[in-house]
């Protein structure tokens, strides 16, 4: 049996004494004036964020040097939009729907003939993927896809299977998150969403595993492969506090934090940085970066890297 291990990156500021302010907004589709559910809310120059609700409101409490900052304010199937974070203060932000280009792609129809599974779990060491931002904005994790051999024609994504990692010592709840799927950009990085759906699944208590049938979207794998996606949301259902033990140094030695986190952790795989094909990226305020400039020799990985895996099925 594979040593089980769980990694998050953890991230400790300076406690700066400024008075904060408490912001709260809402996002709303421009055309139907309703809100749009779980939209990001993001800091372009500073490590700091939230996720609206299921209503697209959100709340965040900042620094008064902070208010001048520009923010992005985005969800799937929308335009970004841009804006001064004091000028967020009890607004309505409205976003336009992106028009939807993607339809004219499908050349084929799916015969289902011809089915091929891909498990990247199997022989690998466990590992459960949290937070990469500390708790400070919502994170994703990005996983890239070639297309499989064997499909002379078309090849469509038909599944895709979520496994979890069960929390330690804490009590596992419900959690809801947003899986994309992107084409992969001129630099090799996650590029644009294949589909203007915006999936915001639900892992309930007891679930180790979820499935998402993308039969009914027909999706065609491009040639050069792409990328399924992984988002935590900032809710307040998804919230929970972990003790985390920190070796400062040899005279303090080691001291326990209270960490802020977000659920669900997702179960993923370690890999070493020769493994040349195993593209994992997971988002930054200045965008993808490859998880293998995570510093992890001084972690329970000791110098390998965590990455995200996610069952797949494929069919004709």
């Amino acid at each position: 049996m594979f040593k089980r291990a769980a990694f998050v990156l953890v991230l400790f500021s300076a406690i700066v004494h400024a008075q904060h302010f408490n912001f709260e907004g809402s996002v709303r589709d421009a055309e139907t004036k309703k809100g749009i559910p779980f939209a990001t809310v993001l800091f372009q120059n500073i490590k700091k964020g939230t996720s609206a609700d299921k209503k697209g409101v959100f709340k965040l409490a900042v620094d008064e040097n902070l208010k001048k900052e520009l923010v992005s304010i985005s969800c799937v199937g929308y335009e970004s939009k841009f804006i001064r974070f004091d000028e967020l203060k009890d607004a309505i932000v409205f976003l336009n729907p992106k028009i939807d280009e993607l339809d004219a792609v499908k050349l084929y129809e799916m015969r289902l003939e011809h089915k091929k599974r891909i498990n990247p779990f199997r022989g690998r060491q466990v590992v459960g993927l949290g937070n990469f931002s500390g708790g400070a904005y919502p994170s994703a994790l990005a996983r890239y896809y070639e297309r499989p051999d064997g499909f002379d024609k078309a090849c469509f994504l038909s599944e895709i299977k979520i496994d979890f990692y069960k929390r330690l010592g804490i009590p596992d709840s419900d959690a809801k998150f947003r899986l994309r799927i992107l084409d992969v950009a001129a630099d090799k990085k996650p590029g644009k969403d294949l589909l203007s759906s915006d999936f915001i699944l639900t892992k309930e208590e007891r679930d180790r595993q979820i499935s998402l049938d993308l039969k009914h979207y027909k999706l065609q794998v491009p040639a050069d492969g792409f990328f399924i996606v992984v988002e935590h949301l900032f809710i307040e259902s998804n919230r929970f506090t972990e003790t985390i033990s920190v070796k400062v140094n040899d005279s303090v030695g080691i001291k326990q934090y209270q960490v802020e986190r977000y659920a669900p952790i997702f179960k993923g795989i370690e890999i070493r940085e020769s493994e040349e094909k195993s593209r994992c990226y997971y988002s930054g305020i200045s965008g993808w970066k490859p998880i293998n400039l995570l510093d992890t020799k001084s972690s329970v990985l000791q110098g390998r890297f965590p990455a995200p895996a996610f069952k797949l099925l494929f069919t004709d």
